[in-house]
């Protein structure tokens, strides 16, 4: 395989399996002893992956809506199986099964799980006409990607995450208009980005400090097309809270919006603000990139580098409240993959959630490692409320 391809792959896992978006490079389940394969955060609440295609879930426990649908230790969600990729949001997730199809559990306060009716507990199997890839989790959104490139998104829109040209909340699923063929997704707490097979990434939801790339700050209800990178060949796109990253095919990353907290890998505010892509500085051979809301994870060599901002140890790198804009490593290696949740969103390898962020990574041999926000036990019962170094997780 090319090097391009190995970072296709990786970009895809990273964006797909767990949170967010993504194509069909799904995990095949079964196949030998089970393990941890890949993992996903919401604010509160954790999934991660088994290889045998079960979940297991563990986190909020405070307000009977989400809280009576998980426990305070990782615990195998009843109900899914052969399942290839998982997505939390803020107090819903999303399975999806071998077969294409989607299940979903949680609150339904924005019609989040794309049904018509209250919270549940126990998955529901989504009643769609489509076999679906891969799928994604924002704060109360959800989004899918079908077998033919076509995008559906449902639940709240207050944002614009739907892309349908309102702010409307929709129960039902439907396929986003305005978009060529779609390849993968990154979604966040107030963007959406599309990579498309032939006419570049496209972007919509809102537009402060230049957070879609399109070079102002205008929000947009419906997809427009990043032009500014056309110049690049982009294999994965994500976005924080207020900005956005591109990982290009030579390993080198670009992004753009908000710097206050040094997420572009700059001097925290300096620039407060950039309104179109620029290369990160310090970062090549990057295998997989996550970002959380105002935190980054680039995986270089097996190894996790973070900057941005670290309120909650969401860095792991032993302290926290201190921003950071230049790529530091964690001591951890063989991390496999990247992924990081915005308010729910997020992929294989390492997760981290919502504006608060925690942080699942998991490693090449199936061992599982987390730090940062975790009150409600979301990395790890019994440890502090914000864990500023990376510890051990033990599953079932």
């Amino acid at each position: 395989m090319t090097r391009t391809g190995r970072l296709l792959l990786a970009g895809l896992l990273g964006t797909c399996l767990l949170a967010a978006c993504g194509t069909g490079t799904n995990l095949p389940p079964g196949g030998g002893d089970s393990k941890p394969a890949a993992a996903s955060s919401g604010v509160n609440h954790s999934l991660v992956l088994t290889t045998d295609g079960r979940v297991l879930a563990w986190g909020y426990q405070d307000d009977g809506v989400f809280g009576t649908c998980t426990t305070s230790t990782p615990t195998f969600v009843e109900g899914l199986a052969d399942i290839v990729a998982v997505a939390a949001g803020n107090r819903h997730a999303l399975a999806l099964a071998q077969d294409g199809s989607i299940h979903v559990y949680g609150s339904n306060a924005s019609g989040q799980l794309g049904r018509v009716g209250g919270n549940t507990c126990t998955p529901v199997k989504l009643d769609i006409d489509a076999t679906f890839t891969s799928i994604a989790a924002a704060r109360e959104t959800s989004f899918a990607l079908d077998d033919e490139g076509g995008l559906w998104a449902w639940g709240g829109n207050d944002r614009y995450l739907l892309g349908d040209g309102t702010s409307t909340n929709r129960t039902v699923p439907q396929k986003v208009a305005g978009l060529p063929a779609v390849v993968s997704i990154g979604v966040g707490e107030s963007a959406v980005f599309a990579l498309t097979t032939s006419s570049g990434v496209w972007a919509w939801g809102q537009g402060h400090a230049g957070s879609l790339g399109t070079g102002d700050s205008d929000h947009q209800t419906s997809p427009v097309r990043i032009t500014a990178l056309d110049e690049y060949e982009v294999v994965q796109v994500s976005p924080g809270y207020l900005y956005g990253m591109a990982l290009l095919a030579d390993g080198t990353v670009v992004g753009w919006g908000d710097n206050i907290r040094g997420q572009l890998g700059m001097t925290p505010g300096t620039p407060a603000t950039v309104l179109e892509p620029v290369a990160v500085p310090g970062l090549e051979d990057v295998e997989a990139l996550t970002t959380g809301p105002h935190t980054v994870v680039a995986i270089v060599g097996g190894v996790p580098f973070t900057f941005g901002a670290n309120p909650n140890g969401e860095l792991g790198l032993g302290s926290h409240h201190d921003n950071l804009g230049t790529p530091t490593a964690v001591a951890l290696a063989n991390v496999v993959s990247v992924a990081m949740g915005k308010g729910g969103a997020l992929s294989a390898g390492i997760s981290a959630g919502g504006v608060v962020s925690s942080a699942l990574a998991v490693h090449a041999d199936g061992s599982v490692s987390g730090w940062g926000y975790n009150p409600f036990g979301q990395v790890k019962a019994g440890e502090p409320s914000k864990i500023y170094t990376p510890v051990g997780v033990v599953l079932p």
